[in-house]
């Protein structure tokens, strides 16, 4: 396998494990990151496929070993529980930080615009997901902030909520406990298959609704 031919293959398996997929759309991005990266002729669409085919049965292959509720069915019960506590809880917004931030503003926005405000904000972006796919020490950050105050005692003690709902949702932490680091999700490995309602998560209507419905 060439150099090119491995960093599409990588692209492509980060793309079905992550789970939110399916085998059209991952075909779709996989395209387009070809194009950005000039790389028309170094596969063909026929080897796309295969190795989209290959990734996704051994993923099903794996996950017929995992102990249920899986690690990532864990944190989506933690953010659901979050987002009943007021705190604008994000799963995969975008790919850096500040897309990040940019996706909880639009949310907080919304319930402004309603005369409510959140307690508090936490989500992880694309290059903290990719870091729950590592064979050895996975885990996934948090960023996390009171969007409504400038007091780190306000943003620290959005932070000790956090990290109390996902410890009793079996999950672990580590944090310094400082308004500036982020939470650490540790031994985390990302375990989720591709199903329909998986991109439901990635609907943040859906949460600055749900959190007017609670307010």
């Amino acid at each position: 396998m060439t150099e090119e031919q491995k960093f599409i293959a990588d692209s492509i398996s980060y793309l079905v494990k992550s789970g939110f997929w399916d085998t059209e759309e991952i075909a779709e991005f996989i395209a387009e990151e070809i194009r950005d990266n000039e790389l028309e002729g170094t596969v063909s669409d026929k080897w796309i496929q295969e190795m989209i085919q290959k990734e996704q049965r051994q993923l099903l292959k794996a996950s017929k070993n995992w102990h249920v509720p899986t690690t990532t069915q864990k944190l989506i019960k933690a953010f659901d529980q979050l987002v009943e506590h007021n705190i604008i809880a994000l799963h995969y917004t975008g790919y850096t930080v500040d897309d990040g931030y940019y996706e909880v503003e639009q949310v907080e926005t919304k319930l402004v615009a309603k005369g409510k405000k959140s307690a508090g904000i936490c989500f992880y972006h694309e290059q903290d997901l990719q870091r729950a796919f590592r064979e050895k020490d996975p885990f996934l950050t948090l960023a996390f902030q009171d969007m409504n105050s400038e007091k780190d005692e306000d943003s620290i003690a959005v932070g000790k909520k956090i990290i109390e709902i996902l410890n009793k949702n079996g999950l672990h932490t580590e944090w310094d406990e400082s308004a500036t680091q982020k939470i650490s999700i540790v031994n985390f490995p990302w375990q989720q298959t591709y199903k329909p309602e998986n991109t439901l998560i990635l609907d943040y209507d859906t949460v600055a609704e749900t959190m007017l419905k609670n307010a």
